[in-house]
């Protein structure tokens, strides 16, 4: 479904407080964002999108699933600096083949309009949507 020219990702600062959790040994045991998750949640439920509850994904993320015009998208929110949320499609290879151009819009439409959200929220600043390629 990927090529160089679809939105895929938001990069972004945030200023809420550092919310990962580290053992007595050093170890991170739940990454930080999920207070960025819960504000993200919010958003995309203003924006008319169906979403789930965030989910942590082991160590490094936080999952995000949504769905919107009978497709499943899965954001996954990442504690580097800045901020990073990548989006990707779930389903069988042959059938993500055959909605390309359908997802490409919703992946466009929903990180666009999550990105404007962003920008008008004070708690966020430098928002940038792209391609993987583009921002990383």
């Amino acid at each position: 479904m990927k090529d160089e020219q679809t939105i895929d990702c938001l990069t972004f600062e945030a200023c809420l407080p550092d919310d990962s959790v580290w053992s007595l040994d050093g170890d991170l045991m739940v990454p930080g964002g999920r207070a960025i998750a819960a504000v993200l949640i919010e958003l995309f439920k203003e924006a008319g999108v169906n979403v789930e509850p965030a989910e942590q994904q082991e160590y490094y993320a936080w999952l995000i699933p949504v769905e919107s015009d009978g497709l499943r998208l899965e954001f996954y929110l990442h504690d580097l600096h800045p901020w990073l949320l990548i989006c990707e499609s779930q389903g069988r290879w042959y059938q993500l083949q055959r909605k390309r151009q359908k997802l490409k819009v919703l992946y466009e439409r929903v990180l666009t309009e999550l990105k404007e959200r962003l920008q008008s929220d004070s708690r966020f600043s430098d928002v940038r949507a792209g391609s993987r390629e583009t921002l990383l």
